[in-house]
């Protein structure tokens, strides 16, 4: 799994005086995204719930024949 996590590791140092300089662009870009994320997992679950709990009508059972 560590080796995974090498190559973002160069990248961010290769590109660490652009982030300097963005860094609030970035910032703004996660939590943007994260809020995004979190409100369609939330409508999403909502509405499926929702769909899911739908009343259901109860067919009568029927008596078995007597012989």
């Amino acid at each position: 799994m560590a080796i995974l996590f090498v190559p973002v590791g160069v990248g961010a140092m290769s590109y660490s005086s652009l982030f300097a300089s963005a860094w609030p662009v970035i910032v703004l870009a996660i939590v943007v995204g994260s809020v995004a994320t979190l409100l369609t997992a939330a409508f999403v679950t909502r509405f499926l719930t929702a769909w899911t709990a739908s009343p259901v009508t109860v067919v009568e059972e029927r008596q078995p024949a007597s012989r």
